[in-house]
């Protein structure tokens, strides 16, 4: 599937324009599996999006995501008191790429999109 953009790609060096990462696969019990699942993108701009699944239930799981245009904001709360009415982040937040608030606030961005 990647070769399907390389004659967009505009460089002299012609390395793919996309690469398969981590959030490319689906989890199973908070691990990685070796199976590719569907990964969703929601973009405000080009340095601020959340890419992630959808389970079962129909809920967003964050793989990734930009804090990009957040830095500025202090956390409404520390992490042991996020709210219990949004799920526990799946991954690390490492591997995410955001802090705890900021993966509640675009678990909710997402929820609300009901995609």
């Amino acid at each position: 599937m990647q070769e399907w953009f390389t004659p967009l790609n505009p460089y002299a060096e012609r390395d793919p324009l996309l690469k398969i990462e981590a959030a490319d696969y689906a989890l199973r019990d908070g691990h990685i599996t070796e199976t590719m699942a569907p990964l969703f993108c929601y973009a405000v701009s080009s340095k601020r999006y959340a890419l992630f699944n959808i389970n079962d239930t129909g809920s967003p799981v964050l793989r990734k995501a930009s804090a990009h245009g957040l830095g500025h904001l202090l956390p409404p709360y520390r992490d042991e008191d996020a709210p219990i009415a949004i799920p526990r982040p799946t991954v690390p937040l490492e591997e995410i790429g955001v802090e705890r608030w900021q993966h509640d606030l675009w678990f909710r961005i997402l929820a609300a999109r009901r995609f």
